[in-house]
């Protein structure tokens, strides 16, 4: 099951985004003003529509009442802002991330609910991953190009109260589970675990192993592995 995603702004910063999605498979629209941008996006494979995400006939057109997140990603704090502030309070959207180019505005986004992505933080963070995790992070792009790490929600009800150990048994062996967020706690989990409808599961592996992962927890769907349940 992929993403919708809504991304305001299509400037550099929204059309890496826009591009790393599509090929990871999401269902991604793009809310760009200028043209030219617009179609440098188009190319990418994503949809575009040209208008302004500020405003509500655009974010309708998008389809923003249905997707699963909307990001903005421009380089106005101004214009993410009341962006976000639409896509809670008008579509009701439950994920809603900014991008926030001043680090004294990031306080006043999370205070309304958004995920403040602060783009000092962002760059220190990876800078210092660089200096004392190089071969980790020299592992994760690897990983972009041939594998795939999703954070799943539990959806499958055939699911409810299995314990890791269970789910490995029912993925592909080329994922692996390595984190789970039950009522807002993450923790790295052992076998014994167990995880409820709700409960958010990170997989990481081969791009289609992690893709038939999400069809398993993600959407019911049964044909995704052939292993049987356990008793």
């Amino acid at each position: 099951m992929s993403l919708r995603i809504n991304i305001v702004g299509g400037g550099v910063v929204g059309r890496y985004l826009a591009v790393r999605l599509t090929e990871r498979g999401d269902d991604i629209y793009v809310i760009e003003q200028n043209e030219r941008h617009a179609r440098a996006i188009e190319e990418s494979g994503a949809r575009v529509i040209v208008g302004d995400g500020t405003d509500v006939e655009t974010l309708e057109a998008a389809g923003t009442a249905d997707v699963d997140v909307f990001v903005t990603a421009t380089g106005d704090d101004d214009t993410n802002l009341l962006a976000a502030q639409l896509a809670l309070s008008r579509f009701d959207v439950d994920r809603v991330i900014a991008r926030v180019n001043r680090d004294e505005n990031a306080g006043p986004f999370e205070d309304l609910g958004i995920h403040a992505i602060s783009t000092s933080e962002a760059t220190a963070r990876e800078l210092d991953n660089r200096i004392e995790r190089p071969s980790f992070t020299g592992f994760v792009e690897e990983l972009s190009h041939s594998g795939d790490a999703q954070e799943l929600e539990l959806r499958n009800p055939e699911h409810d109260g299995r314990t890791i150990g269970e789910l490995d048994e029912l993925l592909p062996e080329q994922c692996l589970i390595v984190m789970i967020t039950h009522e807002q706690l993450t923790r790295f989990p052992n076998a014994d675990n167990p995880v409820m409808l709700g409960d958010r599961i990170t997989v990481l592996g081969e791009r289609s192993a992690v893709e038939t992962a999400r069809d398993l927890l993600a959407t019911g769907d049964s044909t995704a592995s052939q292993t049987p349940p356990p008793s």
